[in-house]
């Protein structure tokens, strides 16, 4: 692996970061403006230069008795021909939390046999003002491994009283220490700088989704409350949320509404939204278990839902002017897209820009963007976050709408490989369908997306600064 292959995964350019960072604006704001009509001013959040990731994978690495090094924590480069493993020791891009923690758990991978044994990944999940947790993963089963569980209390012990220490085997997870023993979760607090100040109280939870980059989420809040904070003198009405998650967006946004119906098809995730919203005091939040399409059939009085009469929620009683997403990145389907189409405003928060210019080139016949964003979740790499508002025309006429335009769907390399081979063996030609396009998040540092392609060059900046026509945040 040569140094520049290394220096992507684990190493933060500070003295590059504005200027990556203005192509990364440029680049989105080229790719956008293709299909939709932008703002001349981009609001732009930078991400701190280093020690910004509040989730970080390493897989681990036995090495051989001969090195007497043990156990090492590794990653490998996307782009390195010969899959050399890194070493990690410092690491740049994880938080202080993380950092503290990494020698700890390695020395005690190194002395303690029974937490060594065939663990092949180590996950760090830390918070800005909370505690985090340590995941192994193993290779072979720990649940009646009385003295696995042992010697993870001991480290658990070790670390502090608010990590919490995770094993995890085929279809078992076992939590020790923290807060709450027994559960995988961490208490995360996120200060929004909006006017007035608000402080947001969460439970995370291992292994579903929270955005691993908290300084930036926090600007992200502010954003989305201003960018729906009611006209002066207007009564409040009511919102949508689509993919709410542990409710991270839900809980201040309710503030800025009569009432929340927001919707997340998870049931861990679903009852972590209800329970971080009891925590934070909205009584105004109805979460319930239902994906976009459901609650597309539900609107449309297509179907009944037995979740929804179970939690009381009359359809009838609600005043939706608002709709909130934040989907995965392969963005919103179809029926989603024609809901989206009749709400007078639509918040989008995306992380696949490519994924949001397509639903951008059907939204914009109905609406135009009013706000543009981008947040920069992930720094140092091709990956970011972007914001749009979008206000429905006084013209629009939700019955015509353009089609979606056409796309090839990624194919992941193993995918493509997989089947190539059923095919041979088939005595068939080359496989030439499917794949990609599922609804993973950015992946970990260094990564590039699923089908391996190279990013288009991106345009040069616009004079008059490094950032061009932006607004920082």
């Amino acid at each position: 692996m040569t140094v520049a292959e290394a220096a992507e995964l684990v190493s933060c350019d500070e003295s590059g970061y504005d200027a990556q960072l203005a192509a990364k604006v440029a680049r989105v704001r080229a790719l956008l403006g293709e299909v939709a009509e932008l703002p001349e001013t981009t609001t732009v959040v930078p991400s701190p230069k280093s020690h910004f990731r509040q989730r970080s994978n390493f897989r681990v690495w036995h090495e051989p008795e001969a090195t007497g090094l043990g156990v090492s924590f590794i990653m490998y480069s996307p782009s390195s021909s010969d899959k050399e493993p890194l070493r990690v020791g410092d690491f740049a891009r994880g938080d202080a939390k993380t950092n503290a923690l990494m020698g700890p758990v390695l020395a005690a991978l190194k002395t303690t046999p029974v937490l060594r044994d065939k663990v092949i990944e180590c996950r760090f999940h830390s918070t800005l003002r909370g505690g985090a947790m340590v995941l192994f993963a193993y290779n072979r089963p720990i649940d009646a491994d009385a003295a696995w569980k042992a010697a993870a209390e001991a480290l658990a012990a070790q670390l502090g009283p608010d990590v919490v220490v995770i094993g995890r085997s085929r279809r078992v997870q076992i939590a020790v220490g923290g807060a709450c023993p027994g559960r995988a979760q961490v208490e995360e607090t996120l200060e929004i700088p909006c006017e007035p100040p608000l402080r947001l109280e969460l439970v995370q939870l291992e292994g579903e989704f929270s955005q691993p980059n908290g300084a930036v989420c926090e600007r992200m809040l502010a954003w989305a409350m201003a960018a729906t904070k009611p006209a002066e003198g207007a009564a409040p009405r009511d919102l949508l949320e689509l993919y709410c998650g542990n409710g991270n967006f839900t809980i201040p946004l309710s503030r800025h509404f009569r009432k929340v119906l927001a919707t997340e098809l998870t049931k861990p995730n679903a009852a972590v939204a209800r329970e971080n919203a009891a925590k934070n005091g909205r009584s105004n939040v109805v979460v319930a278990r239902l994906s976009a399409a459901e609650v597309a059939e539900a609107l449309r009085r297509d179907r009944e839902f037995a979740r929804l009469k179970e939690l009381g929620v009359d359809l009838d009683a609600y005043d939706l002017g608002t709709l909130f997403v934040d989907p995965p990145r392969c963005g919103l389907d179809a029926p989603t897209l024609k809901l989206a189409h009749g709400f007078e405003t639509v918040v989008y928060m995306s992380c696949g820009p490519d994924t949001l210019a397509e639903n951008l080139h059907a939204l914009n016949a109905t609406h135009v963007v009013a706000d543009f964003a981008v947040f920069d979740q992930f720094p140092y790499t091709d990956h970011c976050e972007v914001g749009v508002v979008l206000k429905r025309r006084a013209d629009a006429d939700a019955a015509v709408v353009p089609e979606p335009r056409p796309k090839d769907r990624a194919v992941s390399k193993r995918y493509a490989k997989k089947h190539a081979a059923r095919d041979k063996k088939a005595g068939g030609g080359k496989h030439k369908g499917g794949g990609g396009g599922g609804k993973k998040r950015p992946a970990p540092d260094g990564a590039r997306d699923g089908a391996g392609k190279k990013k288009p060059k991106a345009p040069e900046p616009k004079k008059g600064g490094a950032m061009g026509n932006c607004a920082i945040m």
